[in-house]
């Protein structure tokens, strides 16, 4: 890619050339030194108008190819839960989880609707437990010695979440068979 130093020149050679949904419209004059490369105002095909850096509608990996629009598509809705599956199924099947040797080491599985092998494994999961109540909800199993499954998982505080601890069933059971 060349690049011009003067905008006059840098307009006849880049406008109107298009990058996926964006044309080039006209560089914007930027400070000397501004980070950022030359900065450009494009048009999306929606019909909004951006301003940014050229080297994002150029580069090989992942460019900018539209104003945002098309992101707004098929967004998960809850991003939070979502971090919340993904944990609870590393710990329970990846060795290399700093928890697993406290979940899928101590024999806690995901169940096969949740499993993350599963494609609609995530679906599945958030249609059993839908959105946490507040953002300070967590995961919780029921009983701490079962696997992650249906009828054994909630969402959570913290305080419900300290007083069902493994060590507060075996208190009150005795074991970990009469817990079960």
């Amino acid at each position: 890619m060349t690049v011009f130093r003067d905008t006059k020149k840098a307009n006849q050679h880049y406008a109107g050339k298009k990058f996926g949904d964006l044309t080039l419209r006209q560089r914007v004059r930027t400070k000397a030194g501004a980070s950022g490369g030359q900065k450009w105002r494009m048009e999306c095909v929606c019909g909004n108008m951006i301003t940014a850096p050229i080297f994002y509608v150029v580069r090989a990996a992942h460019p900018k190819t539209h104003c945002g629009c098309k992101a707004k598509d098929g967004v998960n809705p809850y991003p939070r839960e979502k971090g919340i599956w993904q944990m609870m199924n590393r710990r329970c099947l990846y060795s290399t989880h700093v928890a697993y040797k406290d979940y899928g080491g101590a024999g806690i599985k995901v169940c096969d609707d949740w499993i993350e092998t599963n494609p609609d494994g995530w679906q599945n999961f958030i249609d059993y437990v839908g959105p946490a109540p507040t953002p300070t909800h967590t995961l919780d199993r029921k009983n701490p010695f079962l696997n992650y499954e249906p009828g054994n998982v909630r969402w959570a505080t913290r305080l419900t979440q300290a007083n069902n601890q493994k060590r507060h069933w075996l208190e009150k059971y005795g074991s970990q068979e009469a817990a079960m």
